[in-house]
């Protein structure tokens, strides 16, 4: 697994871990405050869990819509690009020019 894939995974598991501990605290906070037990709190994670899943979503779309632009600007150039395009580099990328040739 590359040092790319591992911070993607990464940035997935922190996304997913802060819905779900927001969601939860807040709907805790809910159940103690107006008395609501345990429904605020199963709905706070339900939510919680759904934001995380979207917020988790808009990185990965952005992600690959990175990696579509840089493979479009190869195909309509002929220029090889950097095998990592996710770096954000794109063609005057150094750090991964070794071996594209």
């Amino acid at each position: 697994m590359s040092q790319r894939q591992t911070g993607v995974a990464y940035r997935v598991l922190v996304d997913m871990i802060a819905g779900l501990l927001v969601g939860g605290f807040l709907g805790y906070w809910l159940d103690r405050w107006l008395g609501w037990a345990p429904y605020s709190l199963v709905t706070g994670l339900v939510l919680g869990f759904v934001a995380g899943r979207q917020q988790c979503l808009a990185r990965h779309s952005s992600v690959l819509e990175r990696m579509r632009q840089s493979r479009a600007v190869v195909v309509t150039t002929g220029v090889v690009a950097c095998p990592e395009a996710v770096c954000g580099v794109g063609l005057t990328c150094r750090r991964h020019e070794v071996g594209m040739r």
